[in-house]
């Protein structure tokens, strides 16, 4: 078998101009194969004037070329002359590809070939409810900043929606997600990064859910001869209706508490009864039940304080 070996470099000239040498070596046969020089510069906006000379060692045939080509934003189109030996060759040439996706009424033409390859639609979207499903009447959440390691990136301001085409299919690709660009701070993200492989010719839809979280605060206090005061250091459990451990937080120097990260869903709120004994106080009440709203700006509640009293 012949072992081949090929060389190209480009130098960028001024005015616009750039040339790039070429060359195939063999290195079985111990000779060049082929050798070739272009000449390019651009014009206009998106336009280009090509150049080139190719030799071909092996068969001893010279090839000049002059052609022009113009990159609009829907299609490559160029016309070119050949010049190999005595014969005068003319091309015409124009490609693109049409992108389309029903699932997000995605419809584009764009001037670099996509047959073969995959792409991806994302679509981040509240999840008011909380059940990690995109239903009927959730609406999409703008500003998400996205991050891809392949791929050309599109964003669609009007429909919220990220579209990543020209993606080598039926390999796995890495998905980035930031949510500091939301308009709320109650928006989160509980999965920030997803492994995703594509198909040839199609636009893989992923839905994205935002999870819009509320807040609980509240403050805990002593009270001593009848005189309250703030209570630091003293931990408060949280628990969904299902009685499951939702979370826990410590109170700040003066007694306050603030929680952040509620789902919609109904709570209920007591002091750490472990902490109250070593400590022989007893808290009043003994729980406190709320419940955070589904919302698109999130919900707070507050107003959830309790007294600590010693016992006996």
């Amino acid at each position: 078998p012949n072992v081949y070996g090929q060389l190209a470099l480009g130098f960028r000239l001024p005015a616009n101009f750039v040339i790039m040498p070429q060359a195939q070596y063999n290195y079985t046969a111990n000779e060049f194969v082929t050798s070739k020089v272009s000449l390019e510069k651009r014009i206009f906006e998106r336009g280009y004037l090509n150049l080139s000379v190719e030799h071909n060692f092996r068969n001893d045939i010279t090839m000049g070329e002059l052609g022009m080509r113009y990159d609009f934003s829907f299609a490559q189109v160029g016309v070119s002359a050949r010049q190999s030996n005595e014969i005068t060759t003319l091309v015409q040439y124009a490609r693109g590809s049409l992108i389309n996706d029903k699932k997000t009424s995605y419809l584009k033409a764009n001037n670099r070939t996509n047959v073969g390859r995959g792409g991806i639609s994302v679509l981040a979207f509240l999840d008011l409810n909380a059940n990690g499903k995109h239903d009927e009447g959730e609406p999409k959440a703008g500003n998400l900043a996205l991050r891809s390691n392949s791929g050309r990136i599109e964003y669609s301001e009007k429909d919220s929606v990220f579209h990543i085409t020209g993606m080598e299919p039926y390999v796995k690709h890495f998905i980035e997600l930031d949510e500091s660009n939301f308009n709320d701070i109650s928006w989160r993200l509980h999965k920030k990064s997803y492994a995703v492989v594509t198909d040839a010719n199609m636009l893989k839809l992923i839905e994205l859910p935002v999870s819009v979280e509320g807040e609980a605060t509240g403050m805990v206090m002593v009270e001593k001869d009848g005189v309250r005061s703030g209570q630091g250091r003293i931990i408060l459990n949280i628990y969904r209706d299902d009685h499951s451990l939702k979370g826990r937080v410590l109170t700040e120097q003066d007694g306050y508490f603030s929680y952040f990260g509620l789902e919609p869903g109904s709570y209920y709120i007591r002091v750490d009864t472990a902490q109250l004994g070593r400590l022989n106080l007893v808290a009043v009440p003994d729980s406190i039940a709320f419940s955070i709203k589904s919302a698109k700006e999130g919900d707070y509640v507050e107003g959830l304080d309790f007294i600590l009293r010693t016992t006996g």
